[in-house]
């Protein structure tokens, strides 16, 4: 089984090595190609993130305003009551 499984990943290795051969340097290599996804995704995650912040900042300021003017409201009705 242990025979099997070496050969196996020698004959990948094998493959993998002819492919890189084959292809020659160049310059978009698959790990460039996913640095630049993941700075894509960076900057993507960035700008919800700041988003984000920015609107559960509004909703906590209209949060606490909306419970301001309710106390208001009910200060005045039971003082008119």
């Amino acid at each position: 089984m242990v025979e099997v499984l070496l050969v196996a990943i020698i004959l990948l290795l094998l493959l993998l090595t002819y492919f890189t051969v084959k292809r020659g340097p160049s310059s978009d290599s698959p790990f460039q190609e996913i640095r630049g996804l993941l700075v894509e995704s960076e900057k993507s995650i960035s700008r919800v993130e700041s988003n984000l912040k920015a609107e559960f900042g509004n909703n906590r300021d209209e949060l606490s305003r909306n419970l301001r003017e309710n106390r208001e409201e009910l200060l005045k009705s039971i003082n008119s009551f």
